[in-house]
């Protein structure tokens, strides 16, 4: 389980349910191992290996900036550098391997909310984990 190093999370700071739930997971990251980053103010830096279309559906996450990881893969290593979910982690491998995790994941995302209120690509929006 090694969860000792920092991950980068990007995640859609339009989707309030993406927002509400890593603002969560902010309060409860008591090692700091989690570096949060908004996908809509890093679009031009052009990150190697990032499948954008796809981040903005699931959220992505990257340790070492090689290997990217979307969706339930990235909840299952941002709760493993959080203590309170460490007795959790049984379970959430074993929704990963088994793919329920991916099952429920992609139930939750379909049906989230992205709000872009007649906003072009270049408006910002005031939805991140820090302004909560």
């Amino acid at each position: 389980m090694n969860g000792s190093y920092k991950i980068y999370v990007y995640y859609d700071n339009w989707c309030p349910k993406s927002v509400g739930f890593l603002y969560v997971i902010s309060r409860l990251d008591v090692f700091k191992k989690i570096v949060f980053v908004s996908l809509r103010e890093i679009k031009n830096i052009g990150l190697s290996n990032l499948d954008l279309d796809l981040a903005y559906k699931k959220v992505a996450s990257t340790e070492n900036y090689s290997k990217w990881n979307y969706g339930y893969a990235s909840l299952h290593k941002i709760f493993k550098r959080i203590p309170l979910m460490w007795l959790l982690i049984p379970i959430f491998y074993l929704l990963r391997i088994s793919g329920g995790g991916d099952f429920l994941y992609n139930e939750l995302a379909v049906k989230r909310n992205v709000i872009p209120l007649n906003c072009d690509e270049n408006c910002k929006k005031n939805h991140s984990i820090h302004s909560l």
